[in-house]
């Protein structure tokens, strides 16, 4: 059985795969969250924004395992919040591999590596210290 902590990167891993296989619901997907809803009730958007939170709620339960199994740092606060924070630096980040190609070309990266930097990032501020 995988760590909780390697559950949470396989969550953010098909979230990258997702926005490379299919850039155009990715993008569409990018424009809806970015969306304020108008007040009108809209069956649509509200079964969206369920979809949004079970996908949440799976990267929030992962992390709470992580915390109880010792894989996550339980000092890192709410999995609820914390799982927000993974889900907002993986999202920007792809969008920067998308919509700013050209600067990170200049700047000698590609997007694949800039991908991997924020997953080094990530993990090892969830990790445990050594010898923990």
């Amino acid at each position: 059985m995988r760590a909780a902590s390697q559950q949470v990167e396989a969550c953010g891993r098909s979230y990258v795969a997702y926005a490379q296989a299919f850039p155009v619901r990715f993008d569409a997907l990018a424009h809806f969250e970015a969306h304020t809803p108008s007040g009108e009730h809209d069956p649509g958007y509200e079964e969206c924004l369920a979809a949004g939170e079970t996908t949440q709620r799976v990267i929030a339960t992962a992390i709470a395992q992580g915390m109880r199994d010792g894989s996550i740092r339980t000092e890192l606060g709410s999995p609820v919040l914390l799982g927000l924070t993974l889900w907002g630096l993986m999202h920007g980040l792809i969008q920067l591999t998308v919509k700013k190609s050209g600067g990170l070309e200049r700047e000698g990266v590609s997007g694949d590596q800039l991908i991997e930097q924020g997953f080094r990032l990530a993990l090892s501020a969830l990790a445990p210290a050594s010898g923990s």
